[in-house]
């Protein structure tokens, strides 16, 4: 269930324990490997009655806070990214190549997309989770959700019962807390970085809470396409020339 890890930090799956409880699913929850079986889990307790999953922060985002990925349907295969201090979230150095890319052009990315527009379709995701005010813990203290996903950081099993107001059962993803990347000397005045942001506050909250259902994939390439169409690549390209500087340097 996690209580024994609370010295140190990364992706939780996070559900209220009593509802567990109920359901006679706190066992499965505690073991379970996949997406998929909290997905059964939580198709549970919203049959029971309860409310599902509510999103972690002000972009709607209900599965895979950044800085990391939902890979597979493996819990275990979620990861980390290094964003290079990047505050925006709109890219990440991939340890693979050591190549800057963009965040939101990840593959797993977007089947994690997806994966949410078939569960907000199935009832699963809290209906205004792309613009609610209030977030994470605060929502399953006002009873508008059950389960959350979110970032934990170290102290996590002694302050998260308080702000949520119940006793929390806790599932670590493989997604865990690494080192990363300073922050890198940003262009933030730059005409791109504006454009590409715009673009992201007006797609990716409703893509991250899954609101578009069936319509994900179409609206994820619309997406994708305006953050070309802003110039994207300029920002990738500008990373790019920075962190093939600094690798430079240190030869």
């Amino acid at each position: 269930m996690g209580a024994n890890f609370c010295n140190f930090g990364g992706e939780g799956i996070i559900m209220r324990k009593d509802v567990l409880e109920e359901i006679d699913m706190l066992e499965k929850f505690d073991n379970m490997t996949t997406w998929t079986e909290f997905e059964e889990i939580l198709t549970a307790a919203v049959a029971a009655g309860y409310p599902g999953l509510i999103n972690a922060d002000a972009e709607g985002t209900v599965i895979s806070p950044g800085p990391y990925i939902a890979g597979s349907d493996k819990l275990e295969e979620a990861y980390w990214v290094d964003v290079a201090g990047d505050g925006n979230g709109q890219i990440y150095i991939d340890q693979a190549d050591g190549k800057v890319k963009c965040y939101y052009m990840n593959e797993d990315y977007k089947n994690n997309l997806i994966r949410i527009g078939d569960w907000y379709t199935k009832g699963l995701i809290y209906k205004d989770a792309s613009t609610a005010e209030e977030y994470a813990d605060q929502q399953i203290k006002n009873g508008v959700g059950t389960a959350m996903v979110k970032t934990l950081e170290y102290g996590w099993a002694g302050s998260l019962p308080a702000a949520c107001g119940y006793e929390m059962a806790v599932k670590f993803t493989g997604a865990m807390n690494l080192l990363g990347t300073g922050a890198f000397t940003k262009f933030g005045w730059a005409v791109p970085v504006t454009a590409c942001q715009n673009v992201s506050n007006e797609y990716k909250p409703m893509l991250s809470s899954g609101v578009y259902g069936a319509d994900t994939e179409a609206k994820y390439q619309e997406y994708i396409a305006a953050l070309e169409g802003a110039g994207i690549n300029d920002i990738i390209a500008e990373y790019q020339r920075q962190l093939d500087e600094w690798l430079a340097s240190q030869n």
